[in-house]
C-alpha cells in the first residue's frame, strides 16, 4: 500500500478494514449476485505436487520453461510429446475433485515456475515445476 501514489482500491469480502478512517475514504458495497465463472486458474505450490516424482523426471523438467503448456489427458499431466511430467499431491487431487463436482474440468496447465527443491536428508537439489492449472466450466 505504500506505493499507491494517487488512489488505492481494495476489494474484500469482510468487515476487517471498517475501522480505518482517513480523509477522502470511500466505502462502496456491491450486493450484486455473480454466477460461477466460466474459467478458473489455480496456481500450485510445493504442497500441491508430488515432489519425489520429479527426481526421476529431471531430463524432462530441464527441457521445460515458464509458459510451456501441459496437457490433461485421462487423469495425467503431459508435455506436448506425451510425457508425464507431474503428479498432483493427495491434497490437490482432493481439491481438484471438489472443483470438478462444481462442473469444472481441467483443460491444461501452464508451467509458472521451475524451481529447485532439496529433499530432507539429501545433498542434491532437484528441479521441480509449479504449474498453474486451468479449469473450464462444462456447459449444462
Amino acid at each position: 500500500m505504500t506505493r499507491a501514489k494517487n488512489n488505492l482500491t481494495v476489494h474484500l469480502n469482510g468487515r476487517y478494514l471498517n475501522h480505518i478512517r482517513t480523509e477522502n475514504l470511500i466505502y462502496t458495497k456491491d450486493d450484486n449476485k455473480y454466477g460461477m465463472p466460466e474459467k478458473l486458474a489455480v496456481q500450485l505450490s510445493h504442497r500441491d505436487v508430488w515432489l519425489d516424482f520429479f527426481i526421476s523426471r529431471q531430463q524432462i523438467v530441464n527441457s521445460l520453461q515458464s509458459g510451456d503448456i501441459l496437457y490433461y489427458k485421462d487423469g495425467r499431466w503431459l508435455t506436448k510429446e506425451g510425457i508425464r511430467v507431474f503428479y498432483p499431491s493427495k491434497s490437490f487431487t482432493e481439491k481438484m475433485e471438489r472443483i470438478m463436482k462444481n462442473g469444472y474440468m481441467p483443460k491444461f496447465a501452464k508451467v509458472s515456475f521451475v524451481v529447485f527443491w532439496k529433499k530432507e536428508g539429501e545433498e542434491k537439489e532437484i528441479k521441480i515445476i509449479l504449474p498453474e492449472v486451468h479449469f473450464h466450466r462444462e456447459k449444462s
